[in-house]
C-alpha cells in the first residue's frame, strides 16, 4: 500500500473515531472548515426538507365576503324577478332593451367554416349605422362564448352564447344545399345536363354536369355572392362570347371559357348566350361584383362544395351589471333559446324520444350555518350542465300503442352534472317535468313545453319548445328553466337534440 493511501485510512479512521474536524494540511481551526449550507424547501413552500408544505393561500377577508354576498344577493334577486315573467323574453325579448336606442332588440348571429365558430351578439339601432356589437371576452370551448358591452356609469352588459353548430363538410357539387328565403326549406342547385342543356360537350376533366348562373348585374340579391372568376388584373365589366353562336354546331368557345370556383368548387365558366354577350363585373380587388345571364359553371371532375350547418341550436343568457366603487350589482338577467333552420314541430306526432344535451346559465350558491338554518354568506356565477329529456308523444297505433295513457303528451328530464364558474362545491340536480302540448288549434300544433323544475327547494318552472319536420318525432328541443336548492338557486337556458 502507497504511503498516501496509508495516511487516507489513518484519517478516515480518526475521523470516525474522534469526529475530528479535518485531516491534513488544515491545523484544525475552524475558519478552515468547510461549511454546508442547511437544505431549504422549494420557493413558495415552508419548513424543512423533506417535510416541505405548501401554505394554503390567506382565504377571503370579511369586505371581501361582504361584498360577494351583497352581489350574490342581487343576482338572486333578478333571477326571481325573471323567474316571475309569465312571457319568454332574452336576446330580442320585451325586457331587453338598449338605453337610449330607437330600436334595441339583441340579436344573436352564428356563423361557422373550418376554423371556428363566430358569433355575434348585436344591438340593432334606429338605423344600420347605430347597430353596436357585443365584443368578443372569451371562447370558453365546447360551443360556449362571452360577449361583452360597456355602458356609462360602471354598467357593463354579458351574453354568454352556447351553439352546436358544426364545422362545414364537403360535398359532391351538384348534392350542395343552399336556403330559400325563410331560412329553412333547402334548394339544390340548377343543374343542367352539359350536352342537352349547353350544346357544348363536356371536355377534359370536367363532368357532365353544370349549373346555370342567373344574372345579378350588382349582386343586389347577393345570388351570386358564391361565384369567384380567376382573379381579374382589371376592374370593371369584361365581355365574353361564343364564336358564331347558334349557327355552328360545334362552335369555339375560347373567347367564352374562364377558369373558376363556385362555392369552393373548381370548374369552368362557359359562355352559352346565344345572341349578345356574356358579361362580368369586376371590382378593384378582382372580386365579381355583377354578372350577367348566359353563363354556366361547369365543376371539374370530383370537385366538392363546403356545405355549411344550416340547422343548428343556440341557447344562453344576457344579464346587466353596475360596479360603483368596488360593488357590484346585477340589474338584470334573461335567457333566450331557439333553433336555426328548423321550424316548429307540427302535425301529430306519435311515440316516444329521448333527448340530451347541455344547460348553461346562473347561480347562486349558499354557505350555510351548522346545521344549516342560515345563510352566511353568498357567492354567484355562471354554469354549465347536462340536460336530458324523455318525450311522450301521441299514441302510436297497433301493435306499438304501448305508451301509458298518464303519460302521453308529457316530458321528465333532468340537468345535472352542474359546473360552476366559481368551483364551489355542490351536488345540485334539477329534476324536470311538464306537459307537451300537441292539440292542434287555430295556429296549429305547437308541440310547446310547459312544467316545473325542483331541485329541493321552492319549486321552479319549466318552458319550451320542440323542433322538427311535420308529424315526424321532434328532432330537438330547446327551453329555459329556474330551480332552487338548500344551498343555491340557478336559471338557464338548455339545447338537446334526439337520440338516435
Amino acid at each position: 500500500m502507497s504511503m498516501y493511501k496509508n495516511l487516507m485510512t489513518v484519517c478516515a479512521a480518526a475521523t470516525l473515531a474522534l469526529g475530528l474536524a479535518a485531516c491534513g494540511g488544515g491545523g484544525g481551526d475552524d475558519d478552515d472548515q468547510m461549511t454546508m449550507a442547511p437544505e431549504m424547501c422549494p420557493e413558495g413552500q415552508t419548513g424543512t426538507p423533506p417535510n416541505c408544505m405548501t401554505p394554503e393561500p390567506p382565504g377571503p377577508t370579511d369586505e371581501e365576503i361582504a361584498a360577494t354576498t351583497k352581489a350574490a344577493k342581487t343576482k338572486l334577486d333578478a333571477i326571481v324577478a325573471e323567474a316571475a315573467l309569465t312571457a319568454d323574453s332574452g336576446l330580442g325579448g320585451s325586457s331587453v332593451t338598449a338605453t337610449g336606442n330607437d330600436a334595441g332588440a339583441y340579436n344573436v348571429s352564428v356563423e361557422r367554416d373550418r376554423d371556428g365558430t363566430t358569433v355575434t351578439v348585436t344591438v340593432e339601432g334606429a338605423t344600420d349605422a347605430a347597430d353596436e356589437d357585443f365584443e368578443m371576452a372569451e371562447d370558453l370551448g365546447g360551443g360556449l362564448t362571452m360577449h361583452t358591452r360597456d355602458g356609462e356609469m360602471g354598467m357593463q352588459e354579458i351574453a354568454m352564447v352556447m351553439t352546436d353548430i358544426e364545422a362545414p363538410k364537403a360535398v359532391a357539387f351538384v348534392k350542395w344545399e343552399g336556403r330559400q328565403a325563410d331560412g329553412v326549406t333547402p334548394t339544390m342547385p340548377q343543374v343542367l345536363n352539359v350536352n342537352s342543356d349547353t350544346g357544348i360537350a363536356a371536355t377534359g376533366d370536367e363532368t357532365d354536369d353544370a349549373l346555370d348562373i342567373p344574372a345579378d348585374t350588382t349582386l343586389t340579391g347577393a345570388a351570386n355572392m358564391n361565384l369567384m372568376f380567376a382573379r381579374s388584373t382589371t376592374n370593371g365589366e369584361l365581355n365574353y362570347s361564343r364564336d358564331n353562336p347558334g349557327t355552328d354546331p360545334t362552335p369555339s368557345v375560347d373567347e367564352g371559357l374562364h377558369d373558376g370556383t363556385y362555392n369552393g368548387a373548381e370548374g369552368t365558366f362557359r359562355c352559352t348566350a346565344t345572341t349578345g354577350e356574356c358579361t362580368v363585373t369586376f371590382n378593384a380587388k378582382g372580386q365579381v361584383v355583377g354578372n350577367s345571364a348566359g353563363w354556366v359553371f361547369i365543376p371539374d371532375e370530383g370537385a366538392t362544395s363546403d356545405q355549411p350547418d344550416y340547422d343548428y341550436l343556440n341557447y344562453g343568457f344576457w344579464l346587466k351589471k353596475t360596479t360603483e366603487d368596488g360593488v357590484t350589482e346585477y340589474d338584470e338577467v334573461a335567457f333566450f333559446h331557439g333553433a336555426v333552420g328548423m321550424a316548429n314541430s307540427a302535425g301529430t306526432v306519435t311515440g316516444t324520444a329521448s333527448y340530451e344535451g347541455s344547460a348553461v346559465g346562473v347561480y347562486v350558491h349558499n354557505v350555510l350555518s351548522e346545521g344549516g338554518g342560515k345563510v352566511e354568506s353568498r357567492t354567484a356565477g355562471h354554469f354549465t350542465a347536462d340536460a336530458n329529456l324523455m318525450a311522450y308523444f301521441g299514441q302510436p297505433a297497433a301493435p306499438n300503442d304501448n305508451i301509458p295513457p298518464n303519460k302521453l303528451d308529457t316530458l321528465t328530464g333532468t340537468i345535472n352534472n352542474f359546473e360552476l364558474s366559481g368551483g364551489e362545491d355542490q351536488d345540485w340536480s334539477v329534476a324536470l317535468k311538464g306537459s307537451i302540448d300537441g292539440s292542434t288549434g287555430t295556429g296549429g300544433s305547437t308541440y310547446a313545453i310547459t312544467g316545473t323544475a325542483n331541485g329541493g327547494g321552492a319549486e321552479g318552472s319549466l318552458t319550451g319548445q320542440f323542433y322538427g319536420a311535420s308529424g315526424e318525432t321532434p328532432g330537438a328541443a330547446t327551453g329555459e328553466f329556474d330551480a332552487n336548492f338548500s344551498n343555491g338557486s340557478v336559471a338557464g337556458a338548455f339545447g338537446v337534440r334526439e337520440k338516435k
